[in-house]
């Protein structure tokens, strides 16, 4: 009696975990059709087969577009399906999508902040999105391509790239971005493709310089400075209508210890004013003045010679008042000699 008691105990705790895991799995899917329900909603409804606004089951209905891995959705492609309205607030939903692809519509609103953790791939080029980039970005630690072009996205790029490490293939082209590049893409250690062309985006490059990148273009910006040299070897680099500076950044030297202060030269001195060569480094200079004491020297010269010029001058205007009360005085007596010398010659 004992042993059937255990042995009915176990069929029990079986025939529990199983209703556990069904009603775990309903609930799933229960969220899961909700998450697509909700979309397509937010979409406005489009003319989609199979897709509903309540209920169904998408993947053993085969919606258009969806594919999945049992009842687990594994990706939404819609590229070019004539798609209007929004994405909605509950891309999040989707627990187990690998990616999203609504390129080539004319979806509008923000970027969802939103969005699904497991993603590899997320396309929405070429629609009619506005706003930022959501920081939430930073969450998508799985995400390998993501094409946000040709939309009407503004604002800075959010700094939200400490963890996409994984990011291979990235384009934010044809936007309306600002500023400067975030300081955390430099954490793109994978990243080979980077477009950014057509934006407002201001700064220099340096964060670029040490990825793996192959083909960048960053034409039509506002970017200055001088261009890294190491991105000179970039297979594919367009950087037209950049206000970039004609030099190029020098690679980055090995620092060398401070050379030890030398003593003060006891040899020839050369002639006054001489500044040493191009080819004398600042610690070791040749046996004369320095540049900084010839500077001083040149301009107490010109300091001199202007005092000198301006001394002269007011010695000039002196002398020539002088000479203009000299002939004042002078005149009169010359008038007063001349009538008396005609008295004398009449008598």
């Amino acid at each position: 009696m004992f042993v059937v008691l255990v042995h009915s105990n176990s069929y029990d705790a079986f025939y529990l975990s199983c209703g556990a895991m069904y009603l775990i799995a309903c609930i799933a899917l229960l969220l899961l059709v909700a998450a697509i329900n909700s979309l397509y909603a937010a979409l406005g409804s489009p003319l989609l087969p199979g897709w509903i606004a309540s209920g169904g089951d998408p993947c053993a209905e085969a919606w258009q577009g969806v594919q999945c891995n049992g009842s687990d959705i594994m990706s939404i492609v819609l590229n070019g399906a004539n798609l209007g309205g929004q994405l909605g607030d509950n891309l999040g939903m989707f627990a187990s999508i690998k990616a999203i692809d609504l390129s080539n519509n004319q979806i509008g609103g923000n970027i969802p902040s939103n969005l699904p953790v497991t993603m590899q791939n997320f396309f929405l080029s070429a629609n009619q999105f506005s706003g930022s980039i959501p920081d939430s970005l930073s969450s998508l630690t799985m995400l390998t391509d993501m094409s946000l072009n040709n939309n009407n996205l503004s604002g800075e790029i959010p700094d939200a790239f400490q963890s996409l490490s994984g990011l291979i293939n990235l384009d934010l082209s044809n936007n309306k971005l600002s500023g400067s590049l975030p300081p955390s893409m430099e954490n793109l250690s994978s990243l080979t493709t980077l477009r950014l062309q057509a934006n407002q985006l201001s700064g220099t490059l340096d964060v670029l310089q040490d990825l793996p990148l192959r083909d960048l273009n960053i034409e039509n910006n506002l970017f200055n400075g001088p261009i890294p040299e190491k991105m000179l070897s970039i297979p594919s680099f367009k950087n037209d209508g950049n206000p970039f500076n004609s030099t190029v950044a020098p690679l980055p030297g090995p620092t060398s210890p401070l050379a030890p202060p030398h003593a003060p030269p006891h040899s020839v001195v050369p002639a006054s004013g001489q500044t040493p060569t191009s080819d004398q480094t600042p610690g070791k200079h040749a046996d004369g003045p320095s540049a900084s004491e010839g500077s001083n020297s040149s301009q107490k010269k010109n300091f001199l010679t202007t005092k000198r010029v301006v001394w002269i001058s007011i010695a000039s205007v002196l002398l020539f008042i002088i000479l203009a009360l000299a002939l004042l005085l002078f005149m009169p007596k010359c008038s007063r000699g001349r009538e008396e010398a005609g008295g004398i010659f009449k008598r």
